[in-house]
């Protein structure tokens, strides 16, 4: 079976419905996201109470949406080929899984200017102190990296901080140096390293959200002192 023939088989469980823009309202009802259950953090009542520029919003969305966007700007990033020897049972099986826990385990934030959906987040608990940032695709005439950083100051951090969580979690390529400059500049700190049979070789991120547990890493792998 060709590439082109294993992608059309899948079609139907990576994009129904794929074409909606419309974003998910507030739930009238708990949402079912691992934050919420972990930590009590409702995105859809936090985000509507932050404006990261004066023409931007930024509110929860559906995975149709974010499934959307990334065919548009990003086909790459929604991993339609089989690995090697993966039969199309076995691979339409870990699609419904993947679906299932972008679906009600993860955080998914839509970020768009008037009309245009600019960008999507899609993050969720690595464990019960630390937040895995899964993917930020912003599109590429709006990754100013002011835009970025208050995105992620404002709309991430700080509500995390808020209900406790200690670290965020992030990876990336150590070819991409764009990104391992912002990294830097939001004051991630370089905690690991791992092969992918996905994606290749990653870096690990992370900015601490509690300043107790920066001094431990710092004092334990670098010998050194955050400052007050």
């Amino acid at each position: 079976m060709s590439d082109d023939q294993f992608a059309n088989s899948l079609a139907g469980s990576l994009a129904s419905s794929a074409a909606s823009n419309s974003f998910v309202v507030s739930p009238a009802s708990p949402p079912q996201t691992g934050s919420y259950r972990l930590w009590g953090l409702d995105f859809a009542r936090v985000l509507p109470q932050l404006e990261i520029q004066q023409s931007a919003g930024v509110k929860v969305t559906s995975l149709e949406v974010v499934q959307s966007f990334l065919q548009q700007e990003f086909p790459a990033l929604l991993e339609s080929r089989p690995a090697a020897g993966q039969s199309v049972g076995h691979a339409a099986q870990s699609i419904t899984a993947k679906r299932r826990y972008l679906q009600y385990d993860s955080d998914l934030i839509a970020v768009s200017v008037g009309d245009q959906l600019i960008a999507v987040f899609v993050g969720a608990p690595e464990d019960w102190s630390s937040y895995y940032v899964r993917m930020f695709a912003v599109h590429p005439r709006f990754q100013q990296r002011g835009l970025i950083r208050r995105f992620a100051r404002e709309c991430i951090f700080a509500p995390l901080e808020q209900h406790g969580v200690e670290r965020v979690i992030a990876e990336t390529s150590p070819f991409n140096i764009a990104m391992l400059r912002m990294f830097a500049e939001m004051k991630f700190q370089p905690t690991g390293h791992q092969l992918s049979e996905r994606w290749g070789p990653m870096t690990r991120h992370t900015k601490f959200l509690d300043s107790s547990c920066e001094s431990a890493f710092r004092e334990r792998f670098s010998g050194q002192i955050s400052p007050a």
